[in-house]
């Protein structure tokens, strides 16, 4: 199944992507999760990923070195809030709304809080300029139950 992201922030009035996120409540394989987002990434021109699961955040940065996996480097892998671990026994979806919150109220405040300081400096410095000038999206239909 080709990877498709659960939630994208693109320009304004433009498909152009700025971030791209993936989430996971119960993730399987996070190194093949993470393969498949550097080589979405590269596809797409996207600059940044974040790979979330309620245990952890992963952030990608694509340094634009070539057409391959290899252009994209891991910036860091981060404690999530600790608030996220009640949601690992949740669905997919659910927690995909909890994210898309998260990066609502992170985008008004300017703000990342819940986090050690070398996670927040990271975040700070690549998550909010892409927030900030940004649109946040769903990127698809995704499986909700019925009724």
């Amino acid at each position: 199944m080709p990877f498709r992201p659960d939630i994208v922030v693109t320009e304004p009035d433009s498909p152009r992507i700025l971030l791209v996120v993936e989430t996971k409540a119960q993730p399987q394989d996070l190194s093949q999760m993470g393969s498949q987002m550097k080589r979405y990434m590269v596809q797409m021109s996207c600059p940044l990923g974040l790979l979330v699961t309620p245990a952890e955040i992963v952030l990608y940065k694509d340094r634009y070195v070539g057409r391959t996996e290899d252009s994209v480097e891991q910036i860091g892998r981060y404690s999530a809030p600790s608030p996220w671990q009640e949601w690992r026994s949740r669905r997919d979806w659910e927690f995909e709304g909890v994210v898309r919150s998260w990066l609502d109220r992170v985008r008004s405040s300017k703000r990342i809080r819940d986090f050690p300081p070398e996670a927040a400096d990271a975040l700070a410095s690549y998550l909010l300029p892409a927030l900030s000038a940004g649109v946040i999206r769903g990127a698809g239909p995704h499986e909700q139950p019925a009724g």
